[in-house]
């Protein structure tokens, strides 16, 4: 058990101190799966400067060494984040360059915002078979006033994997306040490798801030899925 610790830590060493996420060049599969905030821009899951305080800042979900049981890459994800409403609010998200509307027609869709020139894994021709889109805990116009920063993806791909190594979500936030805002990804949000089976990852949040003061500590924690209803049911009824 030492052993394994002691080797953990070494892993996640270069990691923690330089606040990036990690980017494996290949697929490992005796080493876990990640899940982390990053922005291109910054080379960062941490975008810390005071002169973004209007205008609109992209975060990417980047995913690395995605596998399960025997499974590389992903066919679908189901995933959350929160953030600081007084800073931040939600505008977009997308995994490709298409335009996906939603079935309902006051509910959001998801947008062509993530190329494959700009690693984002999904983007290709791939077909969805099925997504649901909240932005600002706002799903099919009803509004969550209790949780206004929480925003959720779900969708699945027909066909075969994805790579299990790049951008699998992208979010364009515009800036609405000064101040600072964790991104803390959701321990609900699960990765897909087939409908039932999901990747066990490890989730690295992200931070924003465009006002003077502490710098943030990175959060890294551990999240385990088996199955998720949601995105099953989502598939079942496409």
């Amino acid at each position: 058990m030492l052993k394994s610790l002691i080797v953990l830590f070494l892993t996640l060493a270069p990691i923690l101190i330089s606040g990036t996420v990690l980017n494996a060049a290949g697929f490992d599969p005796a080493t876990p799966a990640w899940l982390g905030v990053w922005n291109q821009g910054k080379a960062s899951n941490r975008v810390i400067d005071n002169t973004l305080t209007t205008g609109n800042v992209t975060l990417d979900l980047n995913v690395t060494n995605a596998h399960a049981g025997g499974i590389t890459g992903i066919n679908g994800l189901d995933i959350s984040v929160s953030y600081n409403s007084a800073v931040l609010t939600a505008k977009a998200a997308g995994v490709d360059t298409s335009t996906h509307s939603s079935a309902n027609p006051t509910g959001f869709g998801l947008e062509a915002i993530c190329p494959t020139a700009q690693g984002c894994v999904f983007d290709g021709g791939r077909t969805l078979v099925a997504f649901s889109v909240e932005l600002n805990c706002n799903f099919n116009g009803v509004s969550c006033p209790s949780t206004p920063g929480r925003s959720r993806v779900v969708m699945g791909l027909q066909g075969s994997n994805a790579a299990p190594n790049g951008v699998a979500l992208r979010f364009r936030f515009g800036i609405v306040g000064v101040g600072s805002s964790p991104i803390t990804i959701n321990a609900t949000s699960t990765l897909s490798a087939s409908t039932t089976t999901y990747t066990s990852f490890l989730r690295i949040d992200g931070f924003f801030q465009n006002s003077p003061g502490t710098d943030y500590k990175l959060t890294l924690s551990r999240t385990v899925r088996q199955s998720s209803p949601v995105l099953v049911h989502l598939l079942m009824l496409a």
